[in-house]
């Protein structure tokens, strides 16, 4: 089914996407600021809304040009969405995001030229909020299945603690070619996922296969570890000191590290991404970190988005006069983020040199600097 010409929302208006149906909006759908669309999905979830606007500055569900977007919550279905100019969900050009709510779905959103893909158009002013029906912002998850490639169903998510991630499962479904685009209430990654009856438990830069990766083994940080999906079992090793510090990471008996290896600083990184924020370090050489793919110390969601809610890296990283080298980035595909060496500081970094840095975009809002 076709509706060739945009079309208008005024007041509040239900869409029911009838399974095996395709709704296509080529001028998309106009929801401006004060109006609400609620889109659901039958039982099956197999109803899709294709809705673009190629040579038009309005959003593909959302505000025209220079107008707002307006409450738009979807509660299932299979949505495609494109802007130009403007938002692919929110605002038009030079409009801002308005209120959307995603509780369930397959929704793929793209924009371009500045715009936003759920919010704010190209030059438009607030991004609005994308939050999943609880006040939790929501946070796109692209994912894929090893050995799918057709639409199935989707019928668990969970956490790497294996509790199930809130998120309406009645009526997702991937798309034809087995992707799931699905909004959140978290940035982390899920850890298993339930689709076409198969349970999917490792995730390999969002690919989900049906077996771990083999294990790496235990050491004093960090448990034996899939070298695929970062899932660990067991428990730490004991360090081994040498003078009063351990010879692996370089940790002292009073928990300070000393940093004097490229692999030290690596796996320093990823005990305080692991919830070790207070953690201190002095590098006791110039460190060369080619060949790796940094992860960012505190990559945290931007501050207009979180409120300050997290203060990121709080101890003291001492650089004792050295440099690190050559630093390669690549930044959170799944949130607005700030990254580099550090993302969020509220401790101290002092005496330390930066020399070489890359950055490779994810494709949000990024904050970014080599230090």
């Amino acid at each position: 089914m076709t509706v060739s010409e945009r079309v208008e929302i005024s007041g509040t208006v239900n869409i029911i996407l009838t399974d095996g149906v395709t709704l296509t909006t080529p001028k998309g759908i106009d929801v401006p600021d004060g109006s609400t669309l609620n889109i659901y999905g039958q039982s099956k979830g197999t109803g899709k809304l294709v809705a673009q606007t190629n040579k038009s500055s309005g959003a593909a569900i959302g505000g025209g040009s220079n107008v707002s977007g307006g409450n738009i919550t979807i509660y299932g279905g299979d949505i495609t969405v494109k802007g130009v100019i403007a938002a692919g969900i929110g605002g038009g050009y030079k409009g801002s995001g308005g209120n959307v709510v995603i509780t369930g779905g397959n929704v793929c959103a793209v924009a371009g030229y500045g715009a936003e893909k759920i919010g704010k158009g190209y030059s438009g002013n607030s991004s609005g909020t994308l939050t999943d029906g609880k006040e939790k912002n929501a946070y796109l998850h692209t994912i894929s299945f090893d050995g799918i490639s057709s639409a199935t169903t989707v019928k668990a998510i969970k956490d790497i603690d294996g509790n199930n991630i809130e998120y309406s499962l009645n009526d997702v479904y991937t798309t034809d070619d087995g992707k799931l685009y699905i909004y959140l209430p978290t940035s982390s990654v899920p850890f298993e996922i339930v689709a076409g009856g198969t349970k999917y438990i490792c995730n390999r830069n969002n690919t989900f296969y049906t077996e771990h990766l083999d294990f790496t083994e235990a050491n004093c940080l960090f448990p034996s570890t899939c070298a695929g999906c970062g899932k660990t079992v067991g428990e730490t090793t004991e360090h081994s000191f040498v003078d009063g510090v351990c010879s692996f990471c370089g940790q002292d008996t009073n928990g300070h590290f000393y940093i004097s290896t490229a692999k030290q600083l690596v796996n320093f990184a990823k005990y305080v991404n692991l919830g070790n924020k207070n953690a201190n370090a002095k590098l006791m050489a110039d460190i060369d970190l080619s060949g790796y793919n940094w992860e960012t110390i505190c990559e945290t969601e931007l501050y207009y988005k979180s409120y300050g809610g997290d203060l990121g890296y709080a101890g003291t990283f001492d650089g004792n006069g050295h440099v690190i080298k050559n630093i390669s980035v690549t930044s959170s595909t799944t949130m607005d983020a700030s990254c580099g060496l550090f993302g969020t500081v509220s401790g101290t970094i002092k005496n330390l040199g930066v020399e070489g840095f890359t950055f490779v975009d994810g494709g949000m809002d990024i904050r970014t600097g080599a230090m």
